[in-house]
């Protein structure tokens, strides 16, 4: 994935915006969110009063109201599919087989708001299902064919996936370990340019922003013994320049095409070779089976906020990011303030699909690729950056 950039002063890199194309941490660990889901506000002027001129009592008594219409786009969208009555009926026999539930059929409703009935009807019968990944059912469309599919999520956790370069960066200008520098260089341009994981570099990431507003504030009165002026300026300054370097450097398409022949070429001279060696492999692995799969490939652009207008989803850029090192005063800070920032949001943007239940296959429909990555992902931060 390419990345412009201005000089390496104004570390001023500029990632395209990703959308998503179809999660035991330094992982750091975010509290628990103490809040409880926020209710809409009511409209404090209430509905306008109008009197009926008859009494509608008795009619109320006697009609029946159908259900609300569920995924209300792909029900109408289904009056085009000739074959969608009969892809549902013969999905919702299957489903009732496998999970033994018995659907209503509602007579007096036509096709499709029959549908929109039977999957209201399923969902309340499958709210408490024994499937450790099981947290929706929904019915889906597929070259032309419906089908029910339960929503399959890796569950990240409230885990922060922070990728340190500093050590990367070290070894770069060490004369100790040049071959296994080539070798983590390839790994981090693999996650860089492939995977797609954003840097603190990027103009306007998350990381960015906040290293840019640590290094603006002054800390010198929550800080005993500190010198009046003292801030964060300067080594703000010192990692964004340090990152700007390699992230240049990871753009050099030569570490991606010599990454087979580094691994094969490595000779490891001691167990911490040994380690960078392993991890490695384990990525050309992941690299190999999903030659173009981005982290974004499985991630719905869903959109969640609260009451002021406010996002309330902690996204994926947000818990997963390079960022300068997991260590020092200045790592300490940035994690605080990611800290008391998303422990106030509700949830997580995490990698989903929807699997259907009749077992058929869809190419790519699967979160392997996500469960492995986010495994090595965590091994290598503890390789590359070792807790004393």
């Amino acid at each position: 994935m390419e990345h412009g950039r201005t000089d390496a002063k104004g570390y001023d890199c500029y990632a395209p915006e990703r959308r998503p194309d179809q999660t035991a941490p330094t992982a750091l660990q975010v509290r628990s969110l103490d809040g409880k889901d926020k209710r809409r506000r009511r409209n404090p002027k209430g509905q306008t009063k109008v009197r009926a001129n008859f009494n509608a009592t008795d009619g109320f008594l006697r009609s029946r109201f159908a259900p609300k219409l569920i995924e209300t786009e792909y029900i109408t969208g289904c009056r085009m599919l000739l074959n969608a009555k009969g892809d549902f009926s013969s999905s919702l026999a299957q489903l009732q087989r496998d999970y033994g539930i018995k659907a209503s059929s509602p007579r007096s409703l036509e096709f499709p708001y029959e549908i929109a009935y039977q999957l209201a009807d399923v969902r309340g019968q499958l709210g408490e299902s024994p499937l450790p990944d099981f947290r929706d059912i929904r019915l889906v469309e597929h070259q032309e064919s419906i089908f029910f599919a339960h929503k399959d999520t890796y569950c990240v956790g409230m885990v922060l996936y922070y990728i340190p370069i500093q050590p990367l960066y070290e070894m770069m200008h060490s004369d100790c370990r040049k071959k296994s520098c080539e070798l983590m260089l390839s790994v981090y341009a693999y996650l860089y340019r492939i995977v797609g994981i954003p840097s603190y570099t990027d103009n306007g990431s998350y990381l960015y922003s906040t290293y840019e507003w640590i290094g603006e504030r002054d800390f010198s009165e929550d800080i005993e013994g500190s010198d009046p002026d003292y801030m964060y300026e300067a080594q703000v300054d010192q990692v964004m320049e340090m990152g700007s370097i390699l992230q240049l450097e990871l753009q050099d398409p030569n570490h991606l095409a010599q990454f087979e022949t580094r691994l094969r070429k490595f000779s490891p001279a001691d167990d911490l070779d040994r380690q960078y060696l392993e991890i490695a492999e384990k990525f050309w692995r992941l690299y190999r089976d999903h030659p173009t799969a981005s982290i974004f490939r499985n991630i719905t652009d869903d959109t969640d906020t609260d009451d002021d207008g406010q996002d309330s989803i902690v996204r994926l850029e947000q818990y997963l990011s390079f960022c300068a090192s997991t260590e020092g005063d200045l790592f300490d800070q940035l994690f605080n303030d990611v800290n008391m920032e998303l422990q106030e949001l509700a949830r997580m943007q995490e990698p989903t699909v929807f699997v259907p239940i009749d077992g058929r296959k869809i190419e790519g429909n699967e979160l392997d690729f996500e469960r492995t990555l986010f495994d090595l992902i965590e091994e290598l931060v503890c390789i590359i950056e070792p807790k004393n």
